[in-house]
């Protein structure tokens, strides 16, 4: 038990420690599997299930005889374990043997099961079509709420992820709602359906789904429908009429505000020039909006509301809250920077909406000393003609306002040119504003550089005690850290699940060759690790540097990775 209680502390420090500790700790658990109790069993399983480092073919063998044990929770955790490491040749036979007791498990371990197949998709690509089949057989067994939106959160994110499954998808959820016992569950469905239906090759087949949920269910679901339905009348010409005539038939119902909805987006598709304030297209930030809308209405409404009255520049953000009056749970529900996913506040700015989709974004850099007096860092956001620089701007003096505050961006001649700037309208104390600098590049060319850039504003004494600022201020600008641009912020972290295949497969004639000077790394450990950090490239399973089992002379890395999100590449 003292062994066992060890290799699951040096698993859950997986990431700190090197690879033969945890390969160590991982053969002591899949030692205990062959024990005669299942507490034991299971408690294994469930560690070895969390653990990244790849399982020796005698765990293998070993989990394959777990398949059949009386313990269902025992079978289930061993078929998730070789559904992660097993061959693509044996999918189908473990997802045969799994159906036969979904039905019997709880739907802890179904979760389990949801990720394990969200793993083996992004694995064999191949096999998408029979793991989205049996993920929509498992929405049609009994489970709970958590259970369903687990299954349906998965089959999105791979809709979203992994090309051409998006139709195929759609449908498997659209014939889950027909008899989806969960109101949340099928508006977030019928949201879907509504943005990603009316961008497939044939729409029309998800309006029958549609117009069911108006006929059969209740208020919300009806109302979530028929925002759904006039998304199609909006973006599919050909549905127009169709979808307006559907529209006219729900002015009966029931319900006042499935009528009021239905009523609004009938009059909205009949009046073309209403569809880019619906469609979110309002080319002002909708903070600004809401702010502006509340002055209007405090004021008393004289006048028709005027959206040309809106500020454009974006505003910064609430000031930060004290760390020590942060509720633990809203600290739990902070999304790590590696992670973080930046389109929809890209979305917020009008100016950046034209510009299309973001391809890559790199990390946050610091372009000051933690202990200045402003602190600034930046954000890299690759489009296919544009670079967006995103940079974060704290005011640390309590007797400073900051207003009208940029970002001054000098490129190179040629390959570079700045076309844009969206400037910070004002930056109070401890408030965490943004400014953009939009520089335009080649189409077809992903040019590298070095920009340097200068912080600009207007600054404004203010009287501490009252917090009025002076009525008149003066010009400054602050000196910040050079800004490069390389090749890896235009690749996006992605793991190949068979690079040398892939390597294969793209033949000389796409490959490049490039030398770089490793002089100044100490270990080999130490370069694999800065190479893979300044690709913004993933390394592949083994090939990764293993200190204690790895050559300390040479070594050969293969690092995957997607090019402006798209292409796939490997680098070796």
């Amino acid at each position: 038990m003292v062994k066992f209680e060890a290799a699951k502390a040096i698993c859950d420090l997986e990431d700190l420690l090197p690879a033969s500790v945890i390969s160590t700790a991982v053969s002591m658990l899949t030692s205990v599997l062959s024990g005669s109790k299942p507490a034991v069993r299971v408690s294994a399983l469930r560690i070895l299930n969390r653990v990244k480092a790849p399982v020796s073919s005698a765990s293998c063998h070993e989990l394959e005889s777990l398949v059949s044990d009386s313990n269902l929770s025992v079978a289930t955790l061993a078929i998730s374990m070789l559904l992660k490491t097993g061959a693509e040749s044996s999918v189908e036979s473990h997802l045969k043997t799994l159906s036969n007791f979904m039905i019997d498990i709880s739907d802890e371990f179904k979760c389990n099961v949801a990720d394990a197949i969200k793993g083996l998709c992004f694995k064999y690509p191949r096999k998408k079509s029979v793991l989205l089949t049996f993920l929509a057989k498992s929405l049609r067994d009994d489970g709970h709420f958590e259970y369903k939106s687990k299954v349906v959160d998965t089959m999105m994110e791979l809709m979203r992820d992994l090309p051409g499954t998006k139709e195929e998808a759609l449908l498997h959820l659209c014939e889950f709602i027909e008899d989806c016992e969960f109101t949340d569950l099928a508006c977030r469905i019928l949201y879907t359906l509504g943005e990603e239906g009316p961008t497939t090759k044939c729409a029309s087949k998800y309006i029958r789904y549609i117009f069911n949920r108006i006929i059969l269910e209740n208020p919300a679901v009806r109302c979530a429908a028929v925002q759904s339905l006039s998304k199609y009348g909006r973006k599919c010409p050909p549905l127009h009429n169709r979808v307006c005539l559907l529209l006219k038939r729900c002015f009966g119902d029931s319900h006042a505000v499935v009528r009021e909805s239905a009523l609004v987006h009938y009059k909205i598709l009949q009046n073309a020039e209403l569809n880019s304030y619906v469609d979110g297209q309002l080319g002002v930030p909708v903070g600004n909006l809401i702010s502006t809308l509340q002055g209007y209405l405090a004021d008393g409404p004289s006048k028709p509301f005027d959206i040309d009255s809106v500020p454009k520049k974006v505003k910064q953000q609430p000031k930060k809250k004290d760390e020590n009056t942060v509720a633990a749970p809203a600290r739990a529900s902070v999304t790590p920077s590696g992670v973080r996913n930046y389109a929809e506040q890209l979305a917020k700015v009008p100016e950046l909406v034209e510009l299309g989709r973001v391809l890559a974004s790199s990390k946050t850099i610091p372009l000051t000393e933690s202990e200045t007096e402003y602190t600034v860092s930046c954000i890299k956001h690759m489009y296919e003609e544009h670079i967006v620089l995103q940079f974060d701007c704290t005011n640390t003096l309590e007797d400073q306002l900051l207003e009208d505050v940029s970002v001054k961006v000098e490129v190179d001649e040629g390959e570079f040119e700045v076309v844009g700037e969206i400037p910070l309208e004002s930056l109070a104390f401890d408030c965490v504003g943004t400014t953009f600098v939009i520089i335009q590049k080649e189409p077809e060319s992903n040019p590298t550089g070095t920009f340097s850039c200068t912080l600009k504003f207007t600054a404004k004494d203010v009287d501490t005690t009252t917090g009025e600022p002076d009525e008149t201020g003066y010009d400054d600008e602050y000196q910040l850290e050079e800004i490069e641009v390389s090749i890896g912020d235009y690749m996006t972290n992605w793991l190949s699940p068979n690079p040398t295949a892939l390597w294969d497969k793209l033949g000389e004639e796409n490959q490049l060759v490039e030398k770089y000077a490793l002089g100044s790394f100490k270990t080999l450990e130490v370069a694999c690790k800065e190479i893979a950090s300044f690709l913004n490239m993933t390394p592949c399973g083994q090939t990764n540097y293993r200190p204690g089992a790895s050559s300390k002379s040479k070594h050969v890395l293969l690092l995957s990775g997607k090019f402006l999100g798209n292409t796939e590449v490997v680098a070796r």
